[in-house]
């Protein structure tokens, strides 16, 4: 390994040991805390999202059999399986009681939507391992295994998907969240993210390697990936009116609306949601530089992906910012600096893990298995690529 990995390696070690700390510091909070879901809640749900948002995009290759969409496969499987650790990660250390979280299925409650939650995650993870185990393998498989287990984690990520949303939706006592669009909200949500993940990932794992996108992977991203983005990105604004123009002329949803729109939190909705994670990228992906340069795709996929976040930041905290539930008028809140330094480690443990992955396992679509599902890597592929 060169002297920059080495170095990025530590780096994010470095990373991982400040989100540590600020997990310890925060499993000491009071818990009598105004607003008892903080930061790490819109956490989990931003990566509950993106890894079963890559997943759907994941499963136009492996259900639906589009061969285009084959060469970036192995590292689609494996960003989904990375990225829902940190949503464990998150959502456990918030409940509190860690070393309680098995009971969810030693003591499994079927009438319960959280332990439902929890073991469809179980079934989820398990699959995605055993799908990236025969995505590897493939050449050495009959031809129903691998779509076997495309089929498998469809269903599992289309159901985990439902639920995460249903969760919310279903919490009458919330009026932000209490709403049947919730469900699709957060489907379309994922498949936004996903397509962004897939951008971000695999564009810059071959330019921290100093390797120019393959002309493949450059050609879907700009041919498919773009159109797909706009199409998601209108989608979502048309979301975001069927829920909010009901909910303004509700009495118990209308002032939590008005919070996101002219009131405290109407800064990161229109500032961040609307305009830098919507109409920018639209922008910049309506150019026509964008069907030429991965960069301005980039760019797109970045602002998108923060729009997602505080998406769902906004939906989190606001929808907890009034009510008698916990105390009367408006409950102001802002992230504690171990809240952050643990979303910080969370990220650098996908980028750690992600970095491992491009190390050890044979990711490229030429690449074979020497041993179970490593290899040495090979040179990356040679040929026409593009910048």
């Amino acid at each position: 390994m060169k002297l920059k990995g080495r170095l990025w390696i530590i780096f994010l070690i470095t990373l991982i040991g400040a989100g540590v700390f600020g997990a310890v510091m925060f499993a000491g909070r009071s818990e009598s805390e105004s607003i008892p879901w903080g930061l790490l809640v819109p956490g989990y749900i931003f990566f509950a999202l993106a890894a079963t948002g890559t997943s759907l995009v994941n499963s136009i290759s492996t259900v639906f059999r589009v061969e285009r969409f084959k060469p970036i496969i192995k590292r689609g499987i494996l960003l989904s399986l990375i990225l829902i650790i940190p949503a464990g990660i998150f959502i456990i250390l918030d409940l509190g009681k860690a070393s309680q979280a098995f009971n969810i299925y030693l003591l499994f409650h079927e009438s319960s939507r959280l332990a439902w939650m929890g073991m469809l995650y179980l079934i989820f993870v398990v699959f995605l391992i055993l799908q990236l185990i025969s995505a590897i393998r493939e050449e050495r498989l009959p031809k129903w295994i691998p779509l076997s287990m495309g089929i498998i984690v469809l269903a599992a990520t289309l159901t985990v998907e439902t639920n995460l949303g249903a969760l919310f939706g279903a919490v009458e006592a919330k009026p932000l969240w209490d709403s049947p669009v919730l469900p699709l909200q957060f489907i379309i949500s994922a498949f936004m993210v996903g397509v962004c993940m897939h951008i971000l990932f695999i564009s810059t794992s071959y330019r921290t390697k100093d390797q120019n996108l393959p002309i493949d992977v450059k050609s879907l991203f700009t041919r498919d990936y773009r159109p797909l983005l706009i199409g998601l990105i209108i989608v979502n604004f048309i979301m975001i009116a069927a829920k909010f123009i009901p909910e303004l002329m509700s009495a118990e949803a209308n002032q939590y609306v008005k919070l996101l729109l002219a009131g405290p939190y109407s800064a990161t909705f229109w500032g961040i949601e609307i305009i830098a994670g919507g109409i920018i990228p639209l922008i910049l992906l309506l150019s026509s530089k964008s069907k030429e340069s991965v960069s301005w795709l980039l760019g797109a996929a970045a602002l998108i992906t923060l729009g997602v976040f505080f998406s769902k930041y906004n939906l989190i905290i606001a929808g907890q910012s009034i009510g008698p539930t916990f105390t009367e008028g408006f409950i102001s809140y802002f992230p504690s600096v171990y809240e952050i330094l643990t979303m910080i480690g969370g990220f650098a443990v996908c980028l750690l893990m992600y970095t491992l992955g491009e190390l050890l396992l044979p990711l490229e679509p030429k690449d074979v298995a020497n041993w179970f599902i490593f290899a040495k890597k090979k040179p990356a592929i040679k040929g026409d690529t593009v910048v």
